[in-house]
């Protein structure tokens, strides 16, 4: 049922989107399919953070928060995954791991959040059609946007901050993670 509802949203937003015609900031006109369920090993979102080397403050932030319960639900989900000297090269964003910056520090995680699953070959597409920047939006309720720089990803938040995608299209059991070399604020 949940596939089915999922399908007929898609194909509504899909018609909705084209029917806008072209624009300069545009959200493509649908996600990647899900990734394929977990199977022969493959972990959701929350597992392959806990596993990274490079990502120990977002899983300890994850699991504070109660997002890394959020992230091994079956999703779909698309993570901008801050890597730990993402965090260690803001002196704010290594004080929201203060336990009076939980408030704050949910919304930046959030914010590092999309639902569906959203491949850099989406962003091509959108690009090849002429849009400028895709626009996503957050769990946050806010929206960040992705674009190219010559052969770089980059993604920008509302601020006009630019993160660096250092890996891309990771796929895990309930969706995908982009690794950013920065943390976005909402």
């Amino acid at each position: 049922m949940k596939k089915i509802c999922f399908a007929l949203l898609t194909l509504w937003v899909t018609g909705c989107v084209s029917s806008q015609g072209p624009s300069r900031t545009s959200t493509p006109s649908q996600p990647t399919s899900p990734a394929a369920p977990a199977s022969g090993g493959r972990v959701n979102i929350a597992q392959h953070a806990a596993r990274s080397q490079e990502h120990s403050i977002l899983t300890k932030a994850l699991k504070e928060t109660g997002f890394v319960n959020t992230l091994q639900n079956s999703g779909p989900f698309t993570v901008f995954a801050p890597t730990d000297s993402a965090f260690h090269k803001s002196p704010e964003a290594t004080a929201l791991l203060q336990p009076d910056q939980m408030n704050r520090l949910r919304k930046v995680l959030a914010y590092h959040i999309v639902t569906g699953v959203w491949q850099t070959k989406n962003f091509q597409e959108a690009l090849d059609r002429g849009i400028q920047r895709v626009e996503l939006r957050t769990l946050a309720g806010e929206y960040i946007y992705v674009s190219k720089n010559g052969d770089q990803w980059l993604v920008t938040d509302k601020t006009g901050h630019q993160a660096k995608l250092e890996t891309t299209d990771y796929a895990v059991s309930n969706g995908i993670v982009h690794v950013t070399d920065a943390v976005l604020w909402p």
